[in-house]
């Protein structure tokens, strides 16, 4: 950054400083103190921590600091709100009264941009009688595409919400056709990616940067469009147990099998070479309804081996028996020729793989 943020940050922030401008400007001394601890940890290359309570002025006490160390800082938020928030209004913010030489990439889960192929794939339906019989749906998003930068679906009109599903306009990862892709060129998450590399801060949210961990295993490398940093900072850290503990631990959630087995049931149907396996289904929804007799159809959290139980035993080779089923389901799926497999059975296979990682990592337990 260039111009008078180049100035220490107790002057940023202090009664000398640009904010003086600001017309609701007040010195708030828990503010500069956690803004020094910031600067102290990124200039020491240390990890700190630092319980600020409402009314402190948090944000500016982080991104200050981190566009001062010149370092490639992503911040990850608890929620996705609080990332709108510091991208369209803090950063602005600092943008007016400290200087505008920076560059942000704001990053959500590829579930939240449009996807040019699926979109033009689903446009073809919108025929003239859809256009004739929405009119102002059609206009919104017609309008929206034609000026929106990102692709970010949270700024679509409200108006155009209900011309497409949301299936319909985004692309899971395990069915993206990456470089393959027609318009790979133009792909919003290609640009997003590109802009990341480049960025002095990137935003992200909690949910993502975890899940892209959880894959990775280092913030070396994030993969696809969550580059590497030099610094980084959580906001709302209070968060990351829990959604730490999703993205890293294993679980069989109530009602999941069946939903699968329902799946797979309407795979096998479209598929005649997969029919006469139909009884692995069965199989399924066997295990199925001896899980949910054993925990007694809770959606609580369960002790998974209560000490002498005598079902400890059924329990561990059922999950043997499902990881096993998993795996040999997914074969299944994995020879059907490539150009006769559309995205159901893409996604279905990655839940299959998950599974099957689950039942034999709950089996071991």
């Amino acid at each position: 950054m260039s111009g008078p943020v180049n100035r220490d940050i107790t002057w940023l922030l202090g009664p000398d400083g640009p904010l003086a401008a600001w017309p609701d400007y007040e010195l708030r001394p828990g503010q500069l103190s956690m803004a020094q601890e910031v600067t102290k940890a990124l200039q020491e290359h240390s990890t700190t921590v630092i319980e600020a309570g409402t009314g402190i002025g948090k944000t500016l006490a982080y991104l200050l600091p981190a566009l001062l160390s010149s370092k490639k800082t992503m911040v990850s938020t608890g929620l996705k709100n609080l990332q709108d928030q510091i991208f369209y209004k803090d950063l602005d913010f600092i943008r007016k009264y400290f200087g505008h030489d920076f560059h942000v990439a704001l990053i959500k889960g590829r579930e939240n941009y449009l996807c040019l192929r699926k979109f033009r794939y689903h446009s073809r339906n919108i025929n003239l009688l859809t256009e004739q019989k929405h009119p102002k749906a059609y206009e919104a998003f017609d309008g929206w595409f034609k000026e929106t930068i990102d692709g970010d679906l949270s700024t679509l009109p409200l108006a155009a919400r209900g011309l497409f599903g949301p299936s319909e306009l985004t692309s899971p990862s395990v069915a993206c056709h990456g470089q393959k892709c027609q318009y790979q060129e133009d792909c919003f998450l290609t640009a997003l990616r590109r802009r990341a590399q480049a960025a002095d801060i990137i935003l992200v949210n909690h949910h993502l940067f975890i899940s892209y961990l959880a894959i990775h295993g280092t913030t070396d490398n994030l993969g696809q469009y969550l580059p590497s940093c030099d610094a980084l900072i959580f906001d709302e850290a209070h968060l990351l147990e829990s959604i730490a503990t999703d993205h890293f631990g294993y679980y069989l959630r109530p009602g999941e099998l069946k939903t699968l087995s329902e799946t797979m049931a309407n795979v096998f149907e479209k598929y005649p070479e997969l029919r006469d396996h139909s009884d692995k289904i069965q199989s399924l929804n066997l295990i199925d309804e001896r899980l949910t007799e054993m925990f007694n159809g809770s959606d609580q959290e369960s002790e998974l081996y209560p000490v002498n139980c005598p079902d400890n035993d059924e329990l561990q080779d059922l999950l043997y028996s499902l990881s096993k089923l998993a795996a040999g389901l997914r074969q299944l799926l994995s020879v059907l020729k490539e150009d006769n497999v559309n995205e159901e059975v893409e996604i279905l296979k990655s839940q299959l793989e998950d599974l099957q990682a689950s039942a034999q990592a709950l089996a071991m337990a």
